[in-house]
């Protein structure tokens, strides 16, 4: 178990089989953004894998990971570096080996500090283990865009009213704040 253990720790990209996902797409300052990685059951039994989250570490902050029951019965850890997290799983000996299921949830915060504009995440799984042991050569790496949007205006202020017919008594001033106005009866 160990060795498997030890040897998942290099290498980089995605594998068929897995799937990843965003819970939001776009999201301001504060938005709470969670990536998804899922396993569909086509690469048959799994009994080791590793994954990994690269991201802004400036636009986004990591919060924790969350693991699916498959996961939970084996053993996994993760460790977040600055701009990448990553995780390793190991099923039982015996098993029970990977389900078909959501397998691992990483929860990440945009910051307050973020700057608009385009972001991603880029998912990878790679070093998938069969029981036997034996590695399944499967690696793909998949990125999901995300929209940093700009935070919401402090300035609550009306800047323009603009009537179809008519005029307003006293002319429009964001800092007045009662008007009149006549209008035909029509």
């Amino acid at each position: 178990c160990w060795t498997v253990l030890a040897a998942l720790w290099g290498g980089a990209a995605q594998a068929a089989g897995f799937s990843s996902s965003l819970t939001v797409e776009e999201g301001g300052p504060g938005t709470v953004v969670e990536v998804a990685v899922s396993y569909d059951g086509t690469l048959g039994d799994v009994a080791a894998f590793q994954a990994a989250v690269a991201y802004d570490g400036e636009a986004f902050s990591y919060q924790r990971a969350s693991y699916g029951e498959s996961v939970k019965a084996g053993t996994a850890a993760t460790v977040d570096r600055p701009g990448q997290v990553s995780s390793v799983y190991t099923a039982p000996g015996t098993g029970p080996f990977l389900a078909s299921e959501t397998v691992i949830t990483y929860r990440f915060q945009v910051k307050e500090e973020a700057l608009a504009g385009s972001q991603a995440f880029t998912v990878s799984v790679f070093q998938i283990a069969s029981p036997e042991p034996a590695f399944i050569l499967a690696d793909v790496e998949v990125s999901l865009p995300f929209q940093v949007l700009a935070p919401p205006s402090s300035d609550a202020r009306l800047l323009s009213l603009r009537p179809d017919h008519g005029a307003l008594e006293p002319e429009f001033d964001p800092d007045v704040f009662s008007y009149t106005m006549t209008v035909p009866y029509e």
